[in-house]
């Protein structure tokens, strides 16, 4: 219809010959259009006229109003009730008044309008036919009705003002053709609060100025190039549809600037408004391929979603504020927020995210943060950031496979928590201060080398995922690793710890093909039981330890299964830390366990260097400990370290300065030519074997050896090295039991038994000098052999059991002290050297004890024969020394021999028969220059050998000797029979030389108790001199019978003989009665000379006298001195001394004589001198 009247109007024209101008007037009865009298020409204009309205002039026009063209004038004004039409161009003036209440303004002309066009009423108004309106005055929309541009133009120029004053009154079109509004200058919406819309294809340069109500932008072509959008505060503009933009927008937001359609670029756009709220997106798309510069404010409000999309670019230099839950989709774009720019989450939901599978870009160089709310918001877009992420409320969380973080600031507040998820690439140095809760939780990628320089009291917390290589990552920032889930090091990763990570809940923490470099100011805290760090797969997976690891907080245990390589601090404050890999290595370091806690040694361990550290819990060996070269335990504190089982291997040397408990019934073992050098404590607490195998162990000067348990032996497997040296001490404690040292002990030091029995089992022992104390029912056993060398020491208040073989391959000494002596149960003493016996000796047992070798026992102590078994000495000798006594205490007893070279028993001590009444036999060549004291039963002297008494020796006691025959008896010493007195029998032959002596007691007349008695059960051939001791007053002719024989007795004896008791001297007779009786009679009584007879005698003085403890003899006489005897004033014999080897001035103790006077007879060759002296 709209095209049919215009071709109409068309045809009409063409019939026109000449245009009329046709003039207002006024002049008719009214205003309106349609009355010709208000016209000039008096007639109605039609298209083919020019119209003009006056100055001052009001016009109705009140129909359709048709002209080729019109103009109104000045102050004209003109109203606008049927619509005009005009095909020509037309304006109206500057101050003219144009209000249109309705119709349409159409006829394909332009109209300039200068003046004010109102639009009034609720009707629509219309503008149509391609019909033009450039406004440079002001349109005012005054009221309701719509303002339609049908194929219409409205060119709003740089002075024109559109004001929009009237709630709905909208800016609209329908049907096709041109629907523009293109503003230069101003469109305003004013003076209502409600809603106007503009739905024309407005295309926008000039300004948009909304003070009260809502301005709604509703077409799918505005074009906004540049311009100026001022919104007063209270006020909206709404952008709906589609806004294509370019250009530089500004202005000044401080009511609402919403978005809230598709907004394009396609080449560059500037939004750079000012004002207190800035640009709020409420909804739809960013597009268009371009780029905008946002230097202003953007709110993203609303939950409904807004994206950019078709590569389009956001650069923001000021603040983006996602106000709602709608979600922000950067898809196929990219966000740039530029070092001034923020983008400020306020909202849970919030989310920066993307869809499709192109461009989807966050680069940030300024601030994004998370504020406002405690919920949590995403950023699933690619973040690429180089500036500050800031989370004040809630969780921002990153969840993206392409994010990178190269450098940057992160602060995370109190309460707060931004967590990366997803796949994250990092480079450069992390900054920030973390007070809330920094979470890891995807994977980590770092290709370069990386920091993290947080500051802040929680840290990070990685609560799961990766970290993965090949570059590295400084941790100067608390990493806390939390979670039941595992984490990850892997790809080469290479992660330097200068501050700390607290593992603090169970999850595992892999190495796979990673190192962890924990510095020097580094700790890694494990706070939490199970929370292990370890490995799988091939690579590399290293934990160098220069800085502290702890184990803390829980009481549970902890595992390390990577390769550690400890230079530093291991502390175990609460519970246990396992060392559990095979490549663990500790050079050095210092290792902490307090009390109640453990630190496990499995696996394989390495260790170098000097480890020290306060021990005061279970420091454990489990596993193996490998000793390459040097390493030193010098740990303080009171358990010290606990070997509960494994290996300590070589080929290096270990010392050991701190205590070391073998602990629980395991097997521990040293092998691989180790030598372990132990200057402090190792007990052995349990019946586990201690295995020296291919080893040596040193247990130096100060060092202790304590097996506290029976069966805790130190023993050996395989043929090769198995060396214990002992310098310090050695001692079996606690139990009762026995143990064993089963080793190569090569001992210089001291072997204490304070309980149980310790038993050398070994037959490459070697004891060279030492001490040996064994308590009192405690043992020492010898078994297989020991060789011994040097002087041998101690207190044997407990058995020293030799029931082995005693190796003397050149001299040692036995100088124990002590109350139970040496038990020599069996075995072979030999060697070939000189054993000297210092030491209470006691031959034990039934089983035979061997002497051979070509070795020689000096005994100068007591060894007591207790039990029925032989002693064979098989080429060896026996010399009982001066001090030494052998007491055979038991029947059936041998000293004996068989095989072999020399066996022989030099007596120059005490040799005796005592205890029981059995008999025991002397089956050795005996030479007895000591004493032999036949007390009870039978001394039987083998028929085989050599009995030869010698000039200083004696043969005495009250029971039976049975000397060998013929020959193999040789007697050039003393019989001395009786004790108190009593009777000695000779079950055989007895002879006597003359240098030979009968030595009797004379206590009274009675045979066998009055006076000793030799009883011969064979022949006698008596020589040499009767010595008597007179204990009584004899009397002259008293006689007494001092030897008897069953046989024929030749008597070759001296005659007399004399003896002293009381002052006085007696003579004796010594005669052969019935020639098997040696009778003494008492001949002649004499007071006794107390002056020496000869000179010489004189010069043999005692000083000094009166004496005290000991007294001196001074010999000048130039005799040779054999003897002395103390007799007290009664004749009883005190003591007898031997002068054989006495120097000029020979000291004699006084301890068996009480205070009172005495004579001394002093005996040689030469002479006898009697001298008198004084005990006070």
């Amino acid at each position: 219809m709209k095209k049919t009247l215009f071709f109409l109007m068309l045809l009409c024209s063409v019939f026109t010959t000449s245009a009329q101008t046709i003039t207002w007037t006024g002049s008719g009865s009214n205003t309106n259009w349609d009355t010709a009298a208000n016209w000039s020409p008096a007639t109605v204009p039609t298209a083919a006229n020019d119209v003009i309205i006056p100055t001052g002039k009001a016009v109705v026009i009140n129909v359709a109003g048709v002209t080729k063209s019109i103009v109104v004038q000045g102050n004209a004004s003109v109203t606008i009730v049927g619509g005009l039409s005009f095909l020509n161009a037309s304006s109206f003036a500057a101050n003219a008044v144009t209000n249109w209440t309705s119709g349409t303004i159409s006829g394909g002309g332009t109209l300039t309008n200068a003046g004010t066009l109102n639009l009034t009423s609720g009707t629509s108004k219309v503008i149509s036919q391609v019909t033009t309106i450039n406004n440079t005055g002001t349109i005012n929309i005054k009221d309701g009705g719509y303002f339609y541009l049908n194929n219409g133009t409205i060119n709003n120029q740089v002075a024109g003002i559109v004001d929009l004053m009237s709630d709905n009154g909208n800016i609209t079109w329908s049907g096709g053709g041109s629907h523009l509004l293109n503003n230069l200058g101003t469109i305003k919406r004013s003076t209502t609060s409600g809603t106007v819309v503009i739905e024309a294809e407005l295309h926008n340069s000039g300004t948009i100025d909304v003070t009260t109500g809502i301005l709604y932008f509703n077409n799918s072509a505005i074009v906004m190039t540049g311009g100026i959008y001022n919104v007063a505060m209270g006020a909206t503009l709404n952008l709906a549809l589609t806004v294509t933009c370019s250009g530089t927008l500004t202005g000044m937001a401080n009511g609402s600037l919403n978005w809230l359609g598709n907004m394009t670029v396609p080449t560059t756009a500037t939004f750079n408004f000012t004002g207190t709220t800035g640009l709020i997106w409420g909804s739809g798309v960013l597009n268009g391929g371009g780029t905008v510069t946002n230097n202003s404010p953007i709110a993203l409000n609303f939950s409904t979603s807004k994206s950019i999309t078709g590569g389009t670019t956001l650069n923001n230099t000021s603040t983006i504020s996602l106000n709602d839950g709608g979600s922000f989709y950067i898809s196929n774009g990219i966000v740039n927020n530029q070092a001034l720019g923020i983008i400020d989450i306020k909202s849970d939901n919030a989310n920066i995210t993307w869809s499709g599978s192109i461009l989807h870009t966050l680069n940030n160089s300024g601030t994004i943060r998370k504020t406002t709310t405690t919920g949590s918001a995403m950023i699933e877009a690619t973040l690429k950031n180089t500036g500050t992420i800031s989370v004040t409320n809630g969780t921002l969380i990153f969840n993206d496979p392409n994010i990178s973080l190269t450098g940057g600031t992160y602060n995370v507040a109190a309460g707060t928590t931004l967590q990366w998820q997803n796949v994250l690439t990092c480079a450069g140095t992390l900054t920030g201060a973390i007070n809330g809760n920094l979470n890891l939780a995807g994977t980590v990628l770092f290709p370069a080398a990386v920091v993290f320089n947080f500051t802040g009291t929680p840290g990070i917390n990685w609560s799961g995922g990766i970290f993965s290589g090949p570059g590295s990552l400084g941790i100067s920032s608390k990493l806390n690793l939390t979670s039941g889930a595992s984490k990850v090091l892997n790809s080469g990763l290479t992660l330097n710890n200068s501050n700390i990570i607290n593992i603090l809940d169970g999850g595992y923490l892999y190495l796979n093909d990673a190192v962890v470099n924990n510095l020097a100011g580094g700790t890694i805290d494990m706070k939490s039981d199970g929370g292990e760090i370890t490995w799988s797969g091939g690579g590399s997976h290293l934990l160098n330890n220069a800085g502290t690891i702890i184990k803390s907080t829980t009481a549970g245990s902890t595992q390390i299964e990577a390769s550690l390589k400890n230079t530093g601090t291991i502390s175990v404050t609460a519970g246990t830390l396992i060392f559990n890999d095979a490549n663990i290595t500790l050079t050095g370091g210092i290792y902490n366990v307090a009390a109640t806690t453990a630190l496990l040694w499995q696996n394989t361990i390495t260790c170098t260097g000097t480890l020290t550290g306060a021990v005061n819990g279970n420091l454990n060996l489990t596993g193996i400990v490998s000793i390459p070269v040097a390493a030193i335990f010098n740990f303080t504190g009171t358990p010290g370290i606990n070997w509960s089982s494994g290996t300590i291997t070589g080929p290096g040397t270990l010392g050991i300065h701190s205590t070391l408990n073998l602990t629980s019934s395991v097997s521990k073992v040293i092998n691989n030519t180790l030598t372990l050098n132990n200057t402090s404590l190792i007990n052995i607490l349990d019946g586990g074997y201690f295995y020296i195998n291919n080893a040596i162990v040193n247990n130096t000067a100060s060092g202790i050896i304590d097996m506290k348990s029976d069966g805790g032996e130190i023993t050996w497997s395989g043929s090769v090295l198995h060396t214990l040296n002992n310098a310090g001490l050695i001692k079996k404690t606690t139990t009762s039991g026995s143990t064993q040292i089963e080793a190569s002990l090569k001992n210089t030091g001291t072997i204490v038994v304070n309980s149980g029995t310790l038993i050398l089992n070994d037959p490459n022992t070697e004891l060279t000098g030492g001490i040996y104390n064994v308590s009192a029912s405690a043992v020492l056993q010898w078994v297989n052999t020991v060789s011994c060398s040097g002087i041998l020491t101690g207190a044997l208040n407990g058995v020293l059991d030799l029931s082995g073989t005693t190796t003397v391959t050149t001299s040692a000494t036995f100088n124990f002290t002590g109350t139970a002596g040496i038990q020599w149960k069996a075995g072979t003493i030999n060697g070939g050297g000189t054993l000297n016996n210092n030491s209470l000796l006691n031959l034990s047992s039934g089983t035979s004890k061997v002497a051979n070798g070509g070795t020689t026992i000096n005994n100068s102590a007591l060894m007591n024969m207790q039990d029925g078994g032989a002693l064979y000495v098989n080429d060896g000798i026996l010399n009982n020394l001066a001090s030494g006594v052998i007491d055979i205490r038991s029947d059936n007893i041998y000293i004996t021999w068989s095989g072999g070279g020399s066996h022989i028993l030099n007596n120059f001590g005490l040799v005796k028969k005592s205890t029981t009444n059995g008999s025991a036999a002397i089956e050795l060549t005996v030479v007895n220059s000591g004493t032999v004291d036949a007390q009870s039963g039978t001394l039987v002297f083998y028929s085989g050998v050599t009995f030869t008494n010698n000039v200083d020796g004696i043969v005495k006691g009250t029971g039976t000797i049975v000397p060998p025959p013929g020959t193999n008896f040789i007697n050039n010493g003393t019989f001395a029979p009786g004790g108190t007195p009593g009777t000695l029998t000779i079950n055989g032959d007895f002879k006597s030389s003359p240098s030979a002596i009968l030595a009797v007691d004379l206590d009274g007349l009675a045979p066998g108790t009055g006076y000793d008695v030799l009883a011969i059960q064979g022949n006698a051939t008596t020589n040499g001199n009767v010595s008597v001791v007179l204990g009584f007053a004899a009397n002259i002719n008293d006689q007494f019978t001092i030897a008897t024989t069953t046989g024929t007795l030749t008597f070759g004896m001296a005659p007399t003989t004399t003896a002293a008791y009381n002052g006085m001297n007696y003579t004796f007779d010594v005669v052969n009665v019935g020639n098997n009786k040696v009778v003494l009679k008492v001949v002649q009584k004499t007071v006794l000379a107390t002056k020496d007879p000869t000179a010489k005698a004189q010069k043999i003085v005692l000083s000094p006298n009166p004496a005290k403890d000991h007294i001196v003899l001074r010999n000048d006489s130039g005799w040779n001195l054999t003897q002395a005897v103390i007799f007290d004033l009664n004749g009883r014999i005190i003591s007898t001394i031997d002068l054989k080897n006495s120097n000029e001035d020979f000291e004699i103790r006084l301890d068996d004589c009480a205070s009172g006077t005495y004579l001394m007879k002093i005996i040689s060759p030469e002479g006898t001198a009697v001298k008198r002296f004084i005990r006070q």
